[in-house]
């Protein structure tokens, strides 16, 4: 829909429609990236969805229309989700906590990688002591090329999954798919080696030596063992 479009439909209509028309005015150039000067630039618009949390969205208009964006700029918006990242902790509110350090850490990795968007998907999620399951997840579809992926938690393989897909559309990646590829569990042993064994009863095995080798890049120089 052009501007002179839009023009036309205010012809003779009320002030309620014509706000109507303006709303899906608005948010189809915003789904398209559209570049026009009343919606402003490309530029503008990529970094308005990054700071909405729409990653996807803003990838799409930096490969459409060659945004360069500068360090500044994206420490800008990671400064943003760090003011809600403190409102949310003022708040208590667990859910918002997360999804804040997500988006933090997916520009900081975006920002500092060149703008690669496979760099907005941490590799590993796993905490220094971490003793219980693990799962192996596919990534792909979107703006997102195939990546193995390991995650953690001391639910059960299946809430990993569920968790794992609650990170995606925390990080805008909304046509980005997530499919278990086995899981096994995992500990930190008291000297600080690492012990990769077993299985999931869901899911089957994973491949362990390539989940040591995720683990490896996280914490490098460490022992690891995998049975």
């Amino acid at each position: 829909m052009k501007l002179n479009e839009v023009a036309e439909l205010f012809s003779g209509v009320g002030v309620q429609t014509a706000r109507q028309t303006m709303k899906m005015f608005h948010a189809e150039c915003e789904s398209d990236c559209l570049e026009l000067d009343e919606m402003g630039s490309p530029k503008i618009q990529t970094l308005a969805l990054l700071k909405a949390g729409e990653f996807e969205k803003a990838v799409e208009c930096i490969k459409r229309y060659g945004v360069a964006l500068q360090r500044s700029e994206l420490d800008s918006a990671i400064a943003h989700f760090g003011r809600r990242l403190d409102e949310s902790r003022e708040a208590a509110d667990g859910r918002a906590i997360t999804r804040n350090q997500r988006r933090i850490g997916a520009l900081v990795r975006f920002r500092d990688s060149g703008l690669d968007p496979n760099s907005l998907v941490p590799l590993v999620d796993l905490d220094e002591g971490y003793r219980g399951k693990i799962l192996m997840v596919a990534i792909s579809g979107g703006v997102i090329a195939d990546l193995a992926v390991l995650r953690s938690d001391d639910l059960m393989h299946r809430e990993i999954l569920k968790n794992t897909e609650k990170e995606l559309l925390d990080l805008g990646l909304r046509s980005s798919l997530a499919s278990p590829l086995g899981g096994a569990r995992l500990q930190f042993e008291p000297d600080g080696s690492i012990l990769i064994y077993g299985t999931s009863d869901e899911f089957g095995s994973c491949d362990k030596k390539l989940a040591a080798d995720l683990v490896r890049e996280q914490f490098p120089g460490r022992t690891l063992t995998v049975e």
